[in-house]
């Protein structure tokens, strides 16, 4: 709680002082509210003058139609740039994807391909073993 100082006369005068002052800045705040309302009502009143003006001039010129198609266009343009940095986004997404699987590919091929060669050897020699057990093959000589 505040300490509240009693005049001699044992009045509460800063507390009292401190409301007056509280007062008259709400009272110069409702002022400049109302003002300020006033002033949106006005600048409503202008811009609808405003709009209606240049239907008028647009439907003189041939043009009927044409700011409303033109905020239209706008409006497709941010749409068409968010989707575009959505799919640039998942092309980017995907790129890494398919970048980790030939990554995790050439791996494995590092590893079974000397594997898969000496499968071929031990193949052919097999082979070749058979073709002499038959009698079809001779070695070099």
């Amino acid at each position: 709680m505040q300490n509240i100082s009693l005049n001699e006369d044992g009045s509460k005068s800063k507390l009292v002082h401190d409301y007056r002052v509280l007062t008259e800045e709400l009272n110069v705040l409702q002022k400049e509210l109302n003002v300020l309302k006033r002033t949106q009502e006005i600048l409503e009143i202008r811009s609808e003058a405003l709009f209606s003006h240049l239907k008028a001039q647009e439907k003189h010129a041939g043009l009927s139609g044409y700011r409303e198609i033109q905020q239209r266009l706008e409006v497709t343009s941010e749409e068409t740039a968010a989707l575009d940095a959505f799919k640039e986004q998942t092309l980017n997404e995907i790129s890494s994807i398919v970048s980790g699987i030939k990554t995790i590919f050439l791996e494995k091929q590092a590893i079974f391909t000397p594997k898969v060669r000496g499968g071929h050897e031990i193949n052919l020699l097999i082979r070749k073993h058979c073709l002499i057990f038959v009698g079809l093959y001779r070695w070099p000589a």
